[in-house]
């Protein structure tokens, strides 16, 4: 849990920094306004996916926990 909160957090400020570097004309060449869009929506992807996942371990871990994990192929018997 505190893995996607600080995954979440940290993508989120990838937005807010691709935010401010365009208005404050810091990128190196000018951007499209529908290509800003559509960047600003591509880094808020992994934002959203996070903070998502985050119900869902609370309310069962065996769906937040992927479905082939090394620890499932690896069991010594």
């Amino acid at each position: 849990m505190l893995f996607a909160l600080a995954m979440g957090a940290l993508s989120a400020m990838e937005v807010v920094i691709f935010d401010y570097s365009r208005r404050a004309d810091l990128l190196g060449k000018a951007i499209p306004a529908d290509v800003f869009r559509w960047g600003r929506f591509v880094a808020s992807v992994p934002v959203l996916v996070f903070l998502l996942s985050l119900p869902i371990a609370f309310m069962n871990t065996t769906p937040a926990l992927s479905r082939g994990s090394s620890s499932s192929r690896w069991k010594c018997s």
